[in-house]
């Protein structure tokens, strides 16, 4: 049995949630009951119309009922993914799907909430798997702010960890393509050292190590030889960047006897 039909047969029980009577309007789940008809025609329109009784986001309890549907949908997309095999076409169904939740997830930001919302964790998963780094860490920065999220099934680090690991692959990326990873890289540093993160050692190195090749890249070599000591401070022993600071130090000389010629 479906989550949705336990739930009307819940609320049709003798002592189950007493229905509200509310004049049906258009609201989010307008949306989310067509996705539901699409992927699961066994759904009838009065099964789900049963279940809109319920206002808009951010009135406590129905909001709750919202997200319970909401997770309905995303558990249906979650096993439609499963069926591709490779990441490309995963990624590109996630962000075919991605619009159908994102008005959801944004509701729940702009609502101030922080009740656990494991829809809009998995969005943030989606952003980051398709490339989104902008929208991925401005969900991500929000919902690290909540303590009470957990990361999906399956996922063994931290949102932090997480969302550092995936930022650092990409700026990698850029930079192997002599692009540069700002403002981005440089927004969530910012953020995992203001509000002291609690990351393994290894993780705070490489993202102070990725922001020293990214200032490198920009010419901006006093702040390259800066990040270079921070990470050497966090990770004496296996910092990695020996060699850049050196090069670094080098380009330093060359601009300051470029500019000495001048004079």
């Amino acid at each position: 049995m479906s989550k949705l039909r336990q739930l009307k047969q819940k609320r049709a029980e003798p002592g189950g949630e007493k229905q509200l009577s509310q004049p049906k309007t258009e609201q989010p789940i307008s949306k989310l009951k067509a996705i539901q008809l699409k992927h699961q025609p066994d759904l009838n329109q009065e099964t789900l119309d049963a279940n809109q009784h319920f206002q808009t986001p951010g009135d406590g309890k129905p909001f709750k009922q919202l997200l319970e549907q909401y997770q309905a949908a995303l558990q249906t997309d979650v096993q439609r993914l499963s069926t591709k095999d490779t990441i490309e076409d995963k990624a590109a169904m996630k962000k075919e799907l991605l619009p159908n939740y994102m008005p959801f997830v944004e509701d729940y930001m702009a609502n101030g909430h922080d009740y656990p919302n494991s829809v809009a964790v998995m969005m943030m998963v989606w952003l980051f798997d398709i490339g989104d780094i902008e929208q991925g860490l401005h969900l991500g920065f929000y919902l690290v702010k909540t303590p009470k999220q957990t990361m999906p099934h399956g996922f063994s680090s931290t949102m932090e960890t997480f969302i550092c690991d995936y930022t650092y692959d990409w700026a990698s990326a850029q930079i192997k393509e002599e692009k540069t990873a700002s403002p981005y890289l440089d927004n969530l540093v910012k953020v995992l050292l203001d509000a002291k993160w609690e990351l393994a050692m290894p993780v705070k190195s490489k993202m102070l190590n990725m922001m020293a090749k990214n200032a490198f890249l920009k010419g901006e070599f006093k702040a390259c030889v800066s990040w270079c000591e921070a990470t050497q401070k966090v990770n004496p022993e296996g910092h990695g960047t020996k060699t850049l600071m050196s090069k670094a130090l080098k380009e330093i000389e060359k601009l300051e006897q470029a500019q000495a010629d001048k004079e």
